[in-house]
């Protein structure tokens, strides 16, 4: 079964486009098509340049593309927990890999799964203490 992967990435560059190791105040996002790794589409995270880029906003901005899956680098208490009501699925992926590597790695199931707390091998730490995004 396909399913829609939104990925935070750092420029509009498609396939080849590096991940964002955030998830709100990530520059740009791409959602792709997990099975034929087709893209949806990407765009830039017009919230980025607000003086409060709110996870929730995000979250909300992009579940409009029945995203059922997130990758990012980590994320903040509101976009997690807006994205946890949905039902999305969040995972991390490390800084600067590319989108095509990262949707290998979580098709080889080499991706850890965000949960609340978690620290993963990159440093990248999800927890309710986090406060900008």
């Amino acid at each position: 079964m396909s399913k829609n992967i939104a990925i935070t990435i750092q420029e509009l560059e498609g396939l080849e486009s590096r991940t964002d190791p955030q998830f709100a105040c990530a520059r740009a996002f791409i959602i792709v098509e997990s099975k034929e790794k087709r893209i949806v589409t990407q765009f830039s995270n017009k919230a980025v340049a607000e003086p409060v880029s709110t996870g929730a906003g995000i979250a909300d901005m992009i579940m409009k593309d029945e995203v059922d899956i997130v990758i990012s680098g980590r994320y903040g208490p509101a976009g997690y927990d807006a994205l946890e009501s949905s039902g999305v699925e969040m995972w991390l992926a490390p800084e600067g890999t590319t989108v095509k590597n990262a949707l290998d790695q979580f098709n080889a199931g080499t991706l850890s799964k965000a949960t609340r707390g978690l620290k993963n091998e990159q440093s990248n730490i999800i927890n309710s203490d986090y406060s900008s995004n």
